[in-house]
């Protein structure tokens, strides 16, 4: 049974192409949303996308390969438009000027809220905070993944939303049946873990000094730090200067793409996983490290507790001493089972029950 009847629901892939390569957070949820959509389901979308991977045979003809060059402002509200689309998902938490004063039922999400509450660490906070505004405005629904984003976004923008935000959490089972590959260089050593941008935000200055005590306190250990993620570039020159990244240099391995296979591998052999951010609105590696039952070690942020009680292993701790505790006395659990809420299935299904009922 088709759940969304005669609707036409117009998606912003940005470079993603459904069923293609995932390079980054959102292109999860897109990826994620996609696979877990029925067969019947998919025929009431038509994806809009500035990528060049091959696409699923069952897509073609709802698939639009547009070009990069004025996307956002033209390309994509041009298509939404011509293809008479009453509904807008804008994954990205961008909504086309020029689709403002259409009658299409816009769906905004949004993420990350550290340009909001530590701007200091953002060098286009203000750039950010326009377009957020501007996408507010227009929307008709907006989507958080936690409710510590709606709360950092509804004091931020308290006349921008009234009752027209909502909370649908992401899953964090998409690598379940991944079969893992291993790494070559890590394969047979014991390591510490953080997945994520290397970037001013993830205060990854912090997890070096932690390691760096890690080991004083350990001298005869051969424990690596595996860092994963994209680096901007002038942080990544400035923490080279760290003096915790000197003292602990030979000991650290950066791995900037690796596949979800390998991502597999790391979190069912990590002796732990480390999160010192100084903001999250929602984070996909600590969900996926705790699903393959990898010890979880973060600092104090208002996400962490809000999840808590869906994951009781979770460490959150605060001092150094207690987080080098932690580090040594964190034992792995086995692959565990997530509560629906938590599952993309759930995701979709709330997903498509607000396009149904709101348009």
């Amino acid at each position: 049974m088709n759940n969304l009847q005669n609707k036409r629901v117009g998606v912003d892939c940005g470079r993603y192409v459904p069923y293609g390569k995932v390079r980054n957070g959102i292109e999860r949820i897109l990826d994620s949303f996609v696979r877990s959509l029925s067969d019947v389901d998919k025929t009431n979308f038509y994806w809009y996308t500035f990528g060049r991977d091959e696409i699923d045979n069952f897509l073609l003809g709802r698939v639009r390969f547009l070009q990069a060059r004025l996307f956002g402002s033209v390309g994509l509200p041009y298509n939404v438009l011509r293809d008479k689309c009453n509904v807008f998902l804008g994954f990205s938490g961008y909504s086309p000027p020029m689709l403002e004063f259409s009658k299409i039922h816009k769906i905004i999400f949004m993420y990350d809220t550290g340009f909001i509450t530590k701007p200091e660490y953002y060098t286009n906070s203000n750039r950010l905070t326009e377009q957020t505004k501007q996408a507010l405005e227009q929307a008709n629904t907006v989507i958080t993944l936690s409710e510590t984003a709606k709360k950092q976004y509804q004091k931020a923008f308290p006349t921008k939303l009234t009752k027209k935000i909502t909370v649908i959490h992401a899953g964090y089972d998409h690598l379940k049946g991944v079969r893992q590959k291993n790494i070559p260089g890590i394969t047979s050593t014991e390591f510490f873990l953080y997945v994520g941008v290397i970037k001013p935000i993830k205060n990854i200055e912090r997890i070096l000094e932690i390691f760096t005590y890690y080991i004083r306190k350990n001298p005869t250990s051969k424990t690596k730090l595996v860092l994963v993620g994209k680096k901007e570039s002038e942080y990544f020159q400035n923490l080279c200067t760290n003096e915790y990244f000197k003292e602990s240099e030979q000991r650290l391995i950066f791995l900037d793409t690796i596949s979800d296979a390998e991502l597999v591998f790391l979190y069912k052999h990590a002796k732990a996983f480390l999160n010192m951010s100084r903001e999250e609105g929602f984070c996909f590696p600590v969900g996926e490290a705790l699903f393959f039952g990898c010890p979880v070690i973060v600092n104090k942020l208002p996400l962490y507790s809000e999840i808590k009680h869906e994951f009781p292993e979770l460490s959150i701790v605060s001092t150094t001493r207690e987080i080098v505790e932690k580090m040594n006395n964190s034992p792995r659990s086995s692959q565990r089972k997530i509560s629906k809420q938590f599952t993309w299935t759930h995701f979709t299904t709330q997903l498509l029950k607000k396009i149904q009922t709101e348009v």
